[in-house]
């Protein structure tokens, strides 16, 4: 059970990681969610100590997973930055 636990705090941290990078890295916060893809998998793979198929899927699988949330909580923040009008405020008015 707590497996479970874990990832109800995922649920909200991963969001907030995304959204943070977003608002951090502004045209380049594509980046946080595949770095904690990324991130994610090896962390799993040091965690479980093999690198059999089953294994590697469910590594996989939880890299993709965060890197979900991520891209939510990251998307959240370009929506909320597009619609209060500061996305484009540091480029250049042509």
């Amino acid at each position: 059970t707590s497996f479970g636990y874990a990832m109800q705090w995922n649920v909200v941290v991963m969001p907030a990681v995304g959204a943070l990078g977003a608002l951090m890295l502004r045209r380049r916060w594509y980046l946080v969610p595949v770095g904690v893809g990324i991130a994610a998998f090896f962390w799993h793979a040091a965690l479980e100590n093999a690198f059999n198929y089953p294994q590697v899927v469910g590594m996989a699988l939880y890299g993709a997973m965060y890197a979900g949330l991520c891209l939510l909580g990251a998307m959240a923040a370009k929506l909320f930055l597009y619609a209060f009008g500061k996305e484009n405020q540091d480029d250049p008015q042509p």
